[in-house]
């Protein structure tokens, strides 16, 4: 979260003529409501379960560019189902940079305690075991949405990914 995700997953699709998609924004979709109501309502694990479906459906097309919650990988089975089907990049962050991009924004349900940076912290502790399994990581704490997709047009792609169609 806060890292850059769905903006720079954005340039990429524009750049690149793919298709970009948002997990967060199908799972809503789905739902039919909006992922803080989810959390609220039916909890973190029914939220996790909706995503798995989303991610197991995207995932068997191709020509995208898809952009996960961060907690996506943490799920057994998701990051292997990921890996499979294209390129896995991590955007990380340091916790004061991601705090500073996501503080105005009231829509991070697992945000919701009284020490956002100590939680940050927690769950990028709890999430780098899964976050280095990705194909590349690129750290944006201090680059632009613009260079960060500018650093991924320029990675050598296996043979059987191509970014225009």
């Amino acid at each position: 979260m806060g890292t850059g995700k769905s903006l720079v997953g954005k340039i990429l699709a524009k750049k690149t003529g793919l298709i970009f998609v948002d997990t967060d924004e199908l799972i809503v979709e789905q739902a039919g409501k909006s992922v803080n109501s989810i959390f609220e309502e039916d909890g973190e694990w029914i939220f996790r379960q909706i995503e798995t479906k989303v991610i197991l459906g995207i995932c068997k097309n191709k020509g995208q560019v898809i952009s996960t919650g961060g907690g996506a990988v943490t799920v057994e089975g998701n990051l292997n189902i990921m890996k499979e089907s294209g390129l896995l990049v991590a955007l990380t962050a340091s916790p004061d940079a991601i705090l500073n991009r996501i503080k105005d924004e009231g829509h991070r349900p697992l945000l919701k305690a009284d020490n956002s940076k100590r939680t940050i912290e927690e769950l990028l502790f709890k999430r780098q075991v899964f976050y280095k399994q990705a194909d590349v990581i690129i750290d944006t704490t201090d680059i632009s949405p613009d260079v960060v997709a500018e650093k991924i047009l320029k990675l050598k792609l296996p043979d059987r990914l191509k970014w225009k169609q």
